[in-house]
């Protein structure tokens, strides 16, 4: 089992709707299964990492009803 690192700041995107697509992102805060799972034993930098490609995915995602 990890260790949860109580050092770090950034705060989980969660917004507690957690409905996930086909391809296993999260519906209200984008990140993978996989991402939130491992949420709370991560380094803030790599938290960071997973934000931005969170608004990646987000974008993308809504871009997709624009076509």
């Amino acid at each position: 089992m990890q260790k949860v690192d109580t050092e770090n700041t950034v705060k989980s995107p969660c917004v507690r709707v957690c409905k996930f697509n086909a391809d296993g992102h999260c519906l209200g805060c984008f990140r993978h299964l996989g991402e939130v799972e491992k949420w709370m034993v991560l380094k803030d930098h790599e938290k960071i990492g997973i934000l931005k490609e969170t608004k990646k995915r987000r974008e993308n995602y809504w871009d997709s009803f624009k076509k």
